[in-house]
C-alpha cells in the first residue's frame, strides 16, 4: 500500500471514529443536553452584568498573585489562597485554603481579558451548563435499569433539570469565587464516570481519567474528598462490580489524593487547627458544648427547608441570624429526629440497593465535610455547602413523582399532563427566583442592602453595610451634603453590630472613624474607650484616643478618659504610658504624670515576667 492510500485510510478511519462519537446518543439525548445547558443561560445570564462580590475581592479582584496573569499560577500553586491578597497567612478560620485551581482560571482569564468580571461570569455559567450535561449523562449510566419511559418524564432528566434551575444554587454560580463549588463537582462527576467506564470496558486509559479528574477536583476544592467514600458507594449500588475484585478501579482515586496531600502539605503546610478568638470567625466561640450541637442541627433544619422552599436567600448566616439553640427547641429535635431517621433508613435499605437509601448516602457524605458535625468550618451555614448535596435531593424528588403519582393517576395522559404541569409550574417559580437572586449579587453594595433585610440580626451584614456606606461617603466631598448623610447612615448599622456582637472591634473602629468625620470628638473616643473596654490588648486604640483628645485640648476630659482605662486594664502598659504624656505635654500635674509612666514600665516589666508574655 503506497503512502498516500495509508494517508487516506488513517484519514477516513478518523472520520469514522469522528461520527461515532458524536452520534452515539440518540436524538433526544443531544435535545435533553440543550435544554439542560439551556436551562443554565436561562437562570444565569443576567449574571453576565454583574460585577464582583464578596470573597471575589480575596480570590480575584485584589488577589496579587491573579494580576500577573500566567505569571502569577506559580505562586497560586505554592501558597494558601489568603496570601494572594494579605501577602501573608491570614490565621482566621480553622485549617488553610489550598483551592488553587479556579484562582488558576482567574489568572488565565486576566491574562487576556484583565478586571472583566463578566467574562468570569459567563465561565461559571458556561461551566454550570457542562455540569447538567454531565449529571443527565451519568444518571441515565446509573439508571440505565431502571423501567423505560419519555425521556423528559425519566428520572435523570426530572432530577438534573430540577438540580439546574434549584435557586441554592445562586451562591455557588452568581458568586464568581463560586467556582471551585462548580470545578470540584465537575471533577468528582467525571471521577465516578471514568470509574464506570472502566469497570465496564477494563481499558486502562480510563484508570488515568480517573486520576486526573479527580485530582483536578481534589485541587478545586478539598469537598471533593468525600467521593473516595461516594464512589464505591456508587458502583455498589448501581452495578454489579464486585467491589473487592476491582479494588485496582479506585486506586487512582487514592493516588489523586495523595498526591494532591502532598502538595498541599507543600504548600500550606500543617495547620493548627486554632480557631479565631473572634465571633465572625467562629461562629459557635459564645456556645456550650450542647448549645453548639443543638444549634448546628437547627441549621440542618434550615438547609432542609430551603431545599424544599428556597426563599428568602441570604449569603449572610452569620451570628445571631442563626440564633443560639438548646436542646429543648423543636427547631434542634426535629431535624435530629429526621437526620437519624434518614440515616436508618439508609443503613436498613443499603442492602436491596434502593435508590431512595443511596441518595440518603449521597447526601450525608458530601454534606458530612461543611455540615460542622465533625469538623467546625466556622460559620453557621452557607447555601453554596447544598451544591453538591442537593443533587440527592433533586433525585429523590423525581422519583417519588415518577414512581409514586402514576398509582395516583391510573390513566397514562392524565399522569404526563400533571407531571408534565407540576414540573412546568415548579421549573417555573425555581427558575424566577434563581434569575431574581441574581441581581443582589450585583455588587457587595446592592447585596448586602438586600441580605441585611433578611439577616438583620447578623452582626457581619450590619457591620459590611455599614462599612459600605461609610466608604461611599469618603469617596465625596467635605462639603458635599450627602457626604454627612451617608455618613449618618452607616452609624446604626455599626451600632446594630455591635449590640449584637459587643466585642466587635471592626465595628467599633468603623463607629469612632464615623463620628469623627462628623467631628463628634468625644463620640469617637467614647467608641474607641468601649473597643478598649472588649479589647484592651488591641493595638493603637489608646494611641487613637490620645490623639483625639490633644485635638480635643480637654485635659480635665482626658485625664478622666485615662482613668476609665486604667481601671479597666490595670496591668496594662499603653494606658498609664500616654496618661502620663498628656500630663506632661500639657504640663499639668507633673508628679502624677511620673507617676504614671512610672506604673507604665512596672506594667511591662511585670508582663515580661508573666509565662503568658510573647
Amino acid at each position: 500500500m503506497t503512502k498516500s492510500k495509508k494517508k487516506q485510510t488513517r484519514k477516513a478511519a478518523k472520520m469514522q471514529k469522528k461520527r461515532v462519537v458524536l452520534n452515539f446518543l440518540p436524538d433526544q439525548y443531544k435535545l435533553a443536553f440543550g435544554i439542560l445547558f439551556g436551562l443554565a443561560v436561562l437562570c444565569y445570564a443576567n449574571t453576565i452584568f454583574n460585577g464582583y462580590a464578596m470573597d471575589d475581592s480575596v480570590t480575584y479582584k485584589d488577589n496579587n498573585f491573579v494580576k500577573k496573569g500566567f505569571a502569577g499560577i506559580g505562586d497560586i500553586l505554592a501558597n494558601d489562597t489568603f496570601i494572594g491578597k494579605f501577602g501573608q497567612k491570614a490565621n482566621i478560620l480553622t485549617g488553610s485554603r489550598y483551592r488553587p485551581l479556579s484562582i488558576v482560571t482567574f489568572a488565565m482569564e486576566y491574562q487576556f481579558f484583565g478586571l472583566t468580571p463578566g467574562v468570569s461570569h459567563f465561565v461559571n455559567m458556561v461551566l454550570y451548563g457542562m455540569t447538567g450535561i454531565l449529571i443527565y449523562l451519568l444518571l441515565c449510566r446509573l439508571l440505565m435499569n431502571f423501567p423505560k419511559t419519555r425521556w423528559y418524564l425519566s428520572i435523570p432528566f426530572i432530577a438534573t433539570a430540577l438540580y439546574m434551575v434549584h435557586p441554592l444554587h445562586t451562591e455557588a454560580i452568581a458568586n464568581i469565587k463560586g467556582r471551585d463549588e462548580i470545578m470540584t463537582f465537575m471533577g468528582s462527576l467525571l471521577a465516578l464516570w471514568y470509574t464506570f467506564k472502566y469497570l465496564d470496558t477494563k481499558e486502562q486509559k480510563y484508570l488515568g481519567y480517573t486520576f486526573i479528574a479527580y485530582f483536578l477536583a481534589l485541587m478545586s476544592k478539598e469537598n471533593a474528598v468525600t467521593f473516595l467514600a461516594v464512589i464505591p458507594l456508587t458502583v455498589y449500588f448501581f452495578s454489579k462490580h464486585d467491589l473487592k475484585k476491582n479494588w485496582i478501579a479506585f486506586a487512582p482515586l487514592l493516588a489523586g489524593g495523595l498526591l494532591f496531600l502532598m502538595i498541599r502539605l507543600a504548600a500550606v503546610g500543617i495547620s493548627s487547627g486554632a480557631m479565631s478568638d473572634s465571633l465572625i470567625n467562629d461562629s459557635f466561640l459564645e456556645m456550650t458544648f450542647m448549645e453548639k450541637y443543638a444549634t448546628i442541627f437547627s441549621t440542618f433544619g434550615v438547609y432542609l427547608k430551603l431545599l424544599f422552599f428556597p426563599h428568602p436567600l441570604t449569603y449572610d448566616y452569620y451570628p445571631y441570624h442563626i440564633p443560639i439553640t438548646n436542646w429543648t427547641d423543636w427547631r434542634a429535635l426535629l431535624p435530629l429526629v429526621i437526620f437519624v431517621g434518614l440515616g436508618v433508613y439508609a443503613l436498613l435499605n443499603t442492602k436491596s440497593k434502593s435508590l431512595i437509601a443511596y441518595c440518603i448516602w449521597f447526601f450525608l457524605l458530601t454534606f458530612s465535610i461543611v455540615s460542622n458535625f465533625f469538623v467546625t468550618i466556622g460559620v453557621f451555614m452557607n447555601e453554596r455547602f447544598m451544591y453538591i448535596p442537593s443533587l440527592a435531593f433533586c433525585m429523590i424528588i423525581a422519583y417519588l413523582l415518577t414512581q409514586y403519582l402514576p398509582k395516583l393517576l391510573k390513566e397514562e395522559k392524565t399522569y404526563t399532563l400533571v407531571l408534565s404541569g407540576l414540573l412546568l409550574v415548579v421549573g417555573s417559580l425555581f427558575a424566577m427566583k434563581s434569575i431574581q437572586r441574581n441581581f443582589d449579587w450585583k455588587d457587595d453594595f446592592t447585596l448586602n442592602l438586600k441580605d441585611v433585610q433578611t439577616s438583620s440580626n447578623s452582626c457581619k451584614s450590619n457591620f459590611a453595610l455599614g462599612g459600605l456606606y461609610l466608604m461611599q461617603a469618603l469617596d465625596l466631598k467635605e462639603n458635599d451634603p450627602v457626604r454627612k448623610e451617608k455618613i449618618e447612615t452607616s452609624i446604626p448599622y455599626f451600632q446594630k453590630a455591635i449590640e449584637i456582637y459587643p466585642a466587635y472591634d471592626q465595628a467599633h473602629s468603623k463607629l469612632a472613624d464615623a463620628y469623627f468625620y462628623l467631628n463628634d470628638v468625644r463620640k469617637s473616643i467614647e467608641s474607641n474607650v468601649n473597643l478598649f473596654r472588649h479589647r484592651p490588648n488591641k493595638s493603637g486604640t489608646v494611641r487613637n484616643i490620645f490623639a483625639l483628645i490633644m485635638q480635643n485640648k480637654d485635659i480635665a476630659y482626658g485625664d478622666k478618659i485615662f482613668k476609665q482605662l486604667e481601671e479597666i486594664n490595670p496591668s496594662g502598659v499603653e494606658a498609664y504610658l500616654y496618661h502620663g504624656k498628656l500630663l506632661f505635654d500639657a504640663n499639668r500635674d507633673l508628679q502624677n504624670a511620673r507617676t504614671y509612666i512610672q506604673k507604665a514600665n512596672q506594667n511591662n516589666e511585670a508582663n515580661r515576667s508573666s509565662s503568658k508574655y510573647s
